[in-house]
């Protein structure tokens, strides 16, 4: 068997990170800046544990901690510890702003949003939470941060929503430049990696007997459902199904490899030092972009007047809240 040089293993796969929750920090236009109001860093430096105090109520290091591995996790670029202390202030004053308020999120809510979110990850709650479990961060963590985004949308609809007005000329025009600029049908690919691992030492015998088990898949192989029951009674082999993937994430020289194999094929297997590796081309999809609606163009508008009111209730609250920081 040749020794190719495409690796399956993912360096023929650009694949983007995915977002969870920052759609919700567009759709509130929050900002993530700060500017302390009245500060005395003595009070929170007196307790190392202690980042900071927000109207006498603390923001502990473990929660800067907590919402950095959250937002690595989530995806989010962003990561430098004032930057996310800053974060954690701003949601402080939005819950207490709330309870002053008495504008209550409910577990139902909050609940329903983060499983929105884990759909937009192609992922469902049980991988979530084990992903939030196996880096140490506590599911609470990312319910606080929802709940304090529920409850800032409902403060900012309550007391601003009359103040929001739209011009409908700017609808039409703007649901018009939607229209021009619509996104093109996008193809997705769905890939399966078949893995044959060298186990111990690496020897003739070892290699010749992974060989005759590639050969097995490569001949009794009817599509991507078929790779399991072939499987049988193979020592060590690993399948994984991968995608579905954008055309634009997979690089030139493995879309050249699979329009010539066609999908319900394998393309031609691949030794490396680690193992014997085969990917199969299972299946593609064109899926047209979503239609704007006029509806959906009015709302972005009203978030864009939100984001403006947000950024300067939140600069009035920090004004006249007492922050505390290390």
């Amino acid at each position: 068997m040749r020794n190719r040089d495409h690796e399956l293993n993912f360096p023929l796969l650009k694949i983007r990170p995915a977002y969870g929750v920052l759609p919700f920090l567009v759709l509130l236009g929050l900002s993530v800046g700060f500017t302390a109001g009245k500060s005395s860093p003595a009070l929170a430096q007196s307790n190392p544990k202690i980042a900071a105090i927000v109207n006498d109520e603390p923001i502990s290091q473990f929660d800067v901690s907590q919402r950095i591995k959250l937002n690595k996790l989530l995806g989010q670029t962003s990561g430098a510890r004032k930057e996310i202390l800053d974060e954690l202030v701003e949601e402080q004053l939005q819950r207490q702003q709330a309870k002053r308020l008495r504008i209550g999120v409910t577990d139902e809510e909050i609940d329903g949003t983060i499983e929105k979110m884990i759909e937009r990850r192609r992922s469902t709650p049980e991988v979530f939470n084990k992903q939030l479990k196996k880096i140490g961060v506590n599911p609470e963590t990312m319910r606080n941060r929802v709940k304090a985004l529920l409850a800032w949308r409902r403060i900012l609809s309550r007391r601003f929503g009359k103040l929001v007005e739209l011009d409908e000329q700017d609808i039409d025009r703007a649901f018009q430049r939607a229209q021009k600029n619509k996104r093109p049908a996008q193809r997705f690919f769905m890939l399966q990696q078949i893995n044959l691992p060298f186990d111990g030492a690496l020897d003739q015998a070892s290699i010749q007997g992974r060989q005759i088990e590639a050969q097995r898949i490569i001949q009794g192989f009817k599509g991507c459902r078929s790779t399991r029951r072939i499987a049988r009674g193979i020592y060590n082999v690993q399948i994984r199904n991968i995608g579905p993937i954008p055309l634009k994430q997979v690089k030139p020289n493995l879309r050249k490899l699979l329009r010539k194999a066609g999908p319900g094929k394998l393309l031609p297997p691949n030794m490396t030092r680690k193992g014997i590796e085969l990917l199969a081309y299972c299946s593609n999809k064109t899926v047209a972009a979503r239609e704007v609606t006029r509806e959906q163009v009015r709302a972005a508008l009203a978030s864009q007047q939100f984001g403006l009111i947000s950024k300067r209730y939140l600069r009035d609250l920090k004004r006249d809240a007492i922050i505390d920081l290390r």
